[in-house]
């Protein structure tokens, strides 16, 4: 399935790279890899990650865990694509996102499921 990545949500990923590699060396690479298996991961089967536990909107937004990095992408299946809505790091700024849903679903025609 097409994926589609918020701009929004592509700025996360690189403040998280600038961040970790500010951290130690080359661990912004590290981040990279993660986010794109996570990415390839999506595209294959969208529906292999489970719901966001603590959304309780009207449409199913998803999320995809980043391996060894407290990051989740959070997305929202379509009939024609997916729609990653952000890189949310899981411990900082709770629910930041959540306001994307609604936009980008008025913008957008409305997600499948």
């Amino acid at each position: 399935m097409k994926l589609k990545v918020l701009t929004e949500a592509r700025n996360e990923a690189f403040e998280a790279v600038v961040w970790y590699d500010e951290q130690v060396a080359g661990l912004g690479v590290g981040f990279i890899d993660a986010y794109e298996h996570a990415l390839e991961q999506i595209e294959e089967n969208p529906y292999h990650f489970s719901t966001w536990p603590a959304w309780k909107g009207r449409l199913s937004v998803r999320r995809a865990l980043l391996k060894r990095f407290p990051y989740a992408l959070l997305y929202v299946i379509r009939e024609d694509f997916v729609l990653v809505l952000a890189t949310a790091h899981l411990k900082r700024r709770p629910r930041y996102w959540t306001s994307r849903v609604n936009k980008r679903w008025a913008r957008e025609g409305g997600p499948k499921g």
